[in-house]
């Protein structure tokens, strides 16, 4: 998902140049007065709001989903699980939903992508439902104006792709400027249809290359552990 973490990265420090993580333009501030030859000193660059400040000459590395914080102790490692609520039985023929649950306890979350493998002999993909696109303009009212528009915890959807043929579906989400969710909650809802009998046909999480799933708070990997449903199909 090299491509959804480079995107919301690029839009979080988009946002994060036009305003100081309050919504508002900040006001110029008068330049300093000159100094006659001062000794030489390290200088740094500019970081955009939420961005580590690091010396001159260390590459800074985009993160998995969202610039790393400036606050690690909001961060538990390893504390979040990724879930699929599912039919244990339908039948050949039956439309059915299987909904993405993230549960993150008490870790506040910035983004949230899951991968999943089905088998495309037994099922399709009819749809998937989640939150609102992207908007390609990332200025703060936009942004703002998009979150509020969707009633997911993790509203801009940042990939949302399903392949029949292979059997994937890839979705991704998260929140540049709203609150950061904690809990358990849906990211997203798969709607399927059974297309042939089967004992116990699965529904997985992909957690290795190139499609991983993950959950992330600024950066860090939280994701705990994945679910796998196996959904019986009768005649």
């Amino acid at each position: 998902m090299g491509a959804i973490a480079a995107g919301l990265a690029l839009a979080v420090l988009a946002v994060a140049a036009c305003t100081d993580g309050s919504g508002a333009i900040p006001s110029p501030t008068a330049a300093p007065t000159p100094t006659a030859q001062p000794s030489p000193t390290s200088t740094g660059t500019m970081q955009p709001s939420g961005m580590n400040t690091q010396p001159i000459g260390t590459p800074i590395e985009l993160p998995p989903l969202t610039p790393r914080s400036a606050a690690p102790s909001s961060v538990t490692q390893g504390t979040v699980m990724l879930a699929l609520d599912a039919p244990s039985t339908v039948k050949v023929g039956q439309q059915f939903s299987v909904v993405i649950m993230v549960q993150a306890g008490a870790q506040p979350l910035t983004g949230v992508s899951a991968s999943l493998n089905f088998d495309p002999r037994y099922l399709e993909v009819v749809s998937v439902e989640g939150g609102t696109p992207m908007p390609a303009d990332t200025s703060p009212d936009v942004v703002k104006k998009a979150e509020s528009s969707s009633s997911m915890k993790l509203p801009l959807v940042l990939a949302s792709k399903f392949d029949n043929k292979l059997g994937t579906v890839d979705y991704a989400a998260g929140v540049l400027m709203g609150a950061r969710p904690t809990g358990t909650f849906p990211l997203a809802t798969m709607h399927f249809r059974a297309k042939a009998t089967s004992s116990a046909t699965e529904v997985s999480f992909s957690t290795t290359p190139p499609r991983v799933s993950d959950a992330t708070f600024d950066g860090p990997s939280l994701l705990k552990g994945v679910t796998t449903a196996r959904i019986s199909i009768q005649p």
